[in-house]
């Protein structure tokens, strides 16, 4: 059976896994956890992480912060991880990872935008994703399950990764001049811990489908 990590805002990826006839419950604070029942857990998308779970103050003005999902989910994170349950993040879920394992994002890129330290967009506008290609670093578990070292992804989000948690690698990245942007991560030594930036649940391509795929094998 495979968690979805919240209650609100995860229709999507029912129906993501629902296309493959994956099992899933939804967790939910208000709910006990039966882990015997879990056999992979998502971490999905949505709010920003407040910046005191990564030692900083909020610097921008445009945050949307639940500080009780943050706390239910880094809860849940760290009981997963201690019982060794295959993990994938997905955009807040990818930040999530990171920020667990001691690592820092920015907290809003549109900023470097501005700058004009990166030229393309990473977030949504007109309530539509923007497209570009990453690449995929080999011999990265990522590798082994799109087989690809490029890749055209959907982004919707204006944070990203700074600094590196402890003990994860870069499987997969945007580069642009030398501000490279941190699009997929996965933990050393760890059967399946997996994070990308992007929302491979709003896409119906091969390599989405590989990913949702790479977890029916532990229903």
């Amino acid at each position: 059976m495979i968690a979805l990590s919240w209650y609100k805002g995860n229709n999507n990826y029912k129906k993501a896994l629902e296309r493959f006839n994956i099992p899933y419950i939804v967790l939910s604070p208000e709910e006990e956890i039966y882990w015997s029942k879990i056999s992979a857990i998502i971490f999905i998308g949505g709010e920003d992480i407040h910046p005191s779970y990564y030692n900083e103050e909020i610097e921008e003005e445009n945050l949307e912060i639940n500080k009780e999902r943050d706390q239910w989910e880094f809860n849940l994170m760290e009981s997963a991880f201690k019982r060794r349950i295959p993990i994938l993040g997905i955009c807040r879920g990818f930040q999530l990872i990171n920020v667990f394992f001691g690592g820092t994002l920015y907290q809003d890129l549109m900023k470097y935008k501005r700058e004009k330290k990166i030229s393309q967009i990473h977030w949504r506008e007109n309530e539509k994703d923007s497209f570009h290609k990453v690449y995929i670093e080999q011999n990265t578990i990522l590798y082994r399950i799109l087989g690809k070292e490029e890749i055209e992804v959907n982004s919707s989000h204006h944070q990203g990764i700074k600094n590196l948690g402890k003990n994860l690698e870069v499987s997969a990245k945007f580069v642009e001049n030398e501000f490279d942007i941190i699009e997929g991560i996965e933990y050393k030594d760890y059967p399946y811990l997996i994070g990308v930036q992007w929302h491979p649940e709003r896409l119906n391509n091969e390599e989405s489908d590989k990913l949702f795929l790479s977890l029916a094998s532990f229903t």
